[in-house]
C-alpha cells in the first residue's frame, strides 16, 4: 500500500507540474492573442495557483489534509468549469490552409480538464495518512482508559522461584505409601 501511495503522489506531481506549464502558457496565449477580450485569464491564474498551493500544503503539512484535499478537488470542479467557459469563448474553426484554431472538445479536456485528476491522485496518500491518524488516536486513548478487569496491575512482579511455585498435589495412594514408610 506505501509504495502506491509513493506511485500516486509522484503521479500527482508529475500532473501538477504539466498542467501548471499548461495553464501558464493558456494565461500567456490568451494575453498575447486574445485582442478582443474575449475571456479573463484572471479565473484561470486563480484556479493555478490554488491548485499549485493546495497540493505543496497537503504534502508538506502534517495536519489538515482532508482540508487541502477538499479544496483541490473544489478547485478541480473549477477547472472543468473554467474548460467549458473556454471551449465557449473560443470556439474551433479552420483557416483557410486547413489547420484548426480555438479550444476543441479534446483540447479542453486533457488542457483544462486534466488537473481534476491531481486530487484523485492524492486520496489515497490522505487515505494513509487518515488511517495511522486514528490509530495513533486509538492507542493513546486505549492506554488512557484503566482496564479494571486486570488483576494482576502494573506493580505485579512474578516470582517463579521453586519455592514460590505451588506444590503438585499427591494422591492418595501415594500420600499413604509415603506415610507407612516414613513410621517405623
Amino acid at each position: 500500500m506505501r509504495v502506491f501511495t509513493l506511485i500516486c503522489r509522484a503521479m500527482a506531481w508529475v500532473l501538477l507540474t504539466l498542467t501548471t506549464a499548461i495553464q501558464v502558457m493558456a494565461i500567456y496565449s490568451i494575453y498575447v492573442k486574445n485582442s478582443t477580450h474575449v475571456f479573463n485569464p484572471l479565473l484561470l491564474i486563480i484556479a493555478t495557483v490554488v491548485m499549485l498551493l493546495a497540493v505543496i500544503f497537503f504534502c508538506a503539512s502534517p495536519r489538515k489534509k482532508g482540508l487541502l484535499l477538499l479544496i483541490a478537488a473544489a478547485d478541480a470542479v473549477f477547472f472543468i468549469i473554467l474548460a467549458f467557459w473556454l471551449k465557449d469563448a473560443f470556439p474551433t474553426y479552420l483557416s483557410a490552409d486547413g489547420s484548426e484554431y480555438g479550444v476543441s472538445s479534446w483540447i479542453a479536456v486533457w488542457r483544462h480538464m486534466s488537473p481534476a485528476l491531481i486530487p484523485l491522485f492524492l486520496l489515497p496518500s490522505w487515505h494513509q495518512h487518515h488511517t495511522a491518524y486514528q490509530a495513533i488516536k486509538n492507542a493513546e486513548s486505549a492506554a488512557k482508559t484503566p482496564s479494571y478487569f486486570d488483576t494482576l496491575g502494573p506493580s505485579y512482579k512474578a516470582d517463579l522461584s521453586e519455592e514460590s511455585l505451588p506444590k503438585p498435589k499427591r494422591s492418595v495412594r501415594h500420600r499413604l505409601r509415603k506415610d507407612t514408610e516414613e513410621t517405623p
